[in-house]
């Protein structure tokens, strides 16, 4: 157990995602989801009307990030985005209408 914490961690500082704060990260993350949010604009989807494989990626990070089981910085900055929020609804609704 100690030996995979101890993986994990020197993955996550070779990456670089352990070098910083838990604020820098905030930030990383915050502007991330800016850039998205001011790409996808008033767009339904990421390249226009149809979905592409840009937009299956898009859609797992943003469910990851605006799963409500895991309450973070990251999610409440997240649900302030609306055009975020109606895209994974509209995703959501599409390709897994039961979920």
């Amino acid at each position: 157990r100690m030996l995979v914490k101890r993986q994990v961690r020197k993955n996550l500082w070779a990456q670089g995602l352990a070098r910083h704060t838990e604020a820098e990260r905030f930030e990383l993350g915050r502007r991330d989801l800016d850039a998205v949010a001011i790409f996808l604009g008033s767009k339904p989807y990421l390249l226009g009307d149809k979905p592409c494989g840009g937009d299956a990626t898009l859609f797992a990070f943003l469910l990851g990030v605006m799963c409500p089981l895991f309450d973070s910085r990251l999610l409440d900055h997240a649900e302030t985005l609306p055009n975020l929020v109606a895209y994974v609804q509209r995703m959501k609704a599409e390709f897994y209408p039961d979920y």
